[in-house]
């Protein structure tokens, strides 16, 4: 059939599976009793907007997702960088201590003597 021809409910239960298609026909003449399906083409209208909008929803969360995850791998990264700073310059202090240790050591026991 020709879907310009169909109303919008029409086209609605069209894409259906076949099987359910009678059940929605007898659900949609009930709802509408005198068979004017006006009112239920402005009501899908309203869901299909309210489906689209569902469907930008898992979008917009990537898109919060990826700018939370790449704002923590600038952060993860800094600390990285800071505490490979700060190990650097512990083991400096601590060679620098041991080895002035070491040199007090041997002044006072001698260890080649």
């Amino acid at each position: 059939m020709n879907t310009s021809l169909m109303s919008y409910s029409e086209q609605c239960i069209d894409a259906l599976p076949p099987e359910k298609r009678q059940a929605a026909r007898t659900a949609y003449a009930e709802i509408s009793e005198n068979g004017d399906d006006s009112f239920l083409s402005k009501l899908l209208v309203v869901l299909e907007a309210n489906n689209a909008y569902a469907k930008s929803i898992p979008r917009d969360l990537a898109v919060v997702h990826d700018a939370f995850l790449n704002a923590l791998t600038k952060e993860t990264d800094l600390i990285r960088e800071r505490q490979l700073k700060a190990d650097e310059t512990r083991d400096a202090a601590l060679r620098k201590l041991l080895h002035q240790e070491v040199r007090l050591l041997d002044q006072t026991m001698p260890l080649n003597r």
